[in-house]
């Protein structure tokens, strides 16, 4: 009883958690979308609510934003201790920059899609400098070199979440069915 509890629930059970945390992780912060709501006030301030969306839609957070002053891509240092490297990693992250503050437009700092961001920021910075446009809203979608390299860990956890059940019946009917207790 105690191999068949580990052949068919233990290892699969860390397999998958595995596979899924792996794969989701790259996953979450690779494949991400965010919808851009603005809208000027009277005194010509900029207001709005960005949508943040992971996991293909099953993730969504909003964050309502006041007095945006402009778009611009902040760059930061990340520490390279241990990993062979001489100097310092530079990630950058595009930002809405606030009276109060920066609030990130995707979640995370990396060092890919350099040219996205910058079309992005060019693109929310004409709307915040023109006088002429009330309002807008536009989508913008992330899919880069993380989300694609845990996709395919993400995709086995998947696969072995549907084929589990498989492996315990296999397993049961190898060790003889419920009647090999008895003997």
């Amino acid at each position: 009883m105690k191999k068949f509890i580990i052949d068919a629930f233990l290892k699969p059970l860390l397999a998958i958690i595995f596979f899924l945390g792996f794969g989701g992780f790259f996953v979450f912060g690779g494949f991400q979308s965010v919808k851009v709501k603005l809208k000027k006030g009277v005194d010509n301030s900029v207001n709005g609510k960005i949508t943040r969306s992971h996991l293909f839609g099953f993730y969504t957070v909003s964050t309502d934003i006041e007095e945006i002053r402009e778009a611009a891509i902040e760059t930061r240092r990340t520490s390279t201790a241990g990993s062979g490297r001489s100097g310092p990693l530079l990630a950058s992250g595009l930002v809405l920059v606030t009276r109060s503050g920066g609030t990130p437009l995707f979640l995370g700092f990396s060092n890919v899609d350099d040219d996205l961001k910058h079309e992005i920021k060019n693109t929310l910075n004409r709307y915040i400098r023109s006088e002429n446009t009330d309002s807008f809203q536009d989508t913008f979608i992330v899919r880069n070199l993380f989300g694609w390299v845990g996709l395919p860990f993400f995709l086995i956890g998947i696969i072995g979440v549907l084929s589990w059940p498989v492996t315990i019946i296999a397993g049961w009917q190898k060790r003889g069915g419920a009647g090999s207790d008895a003997a």
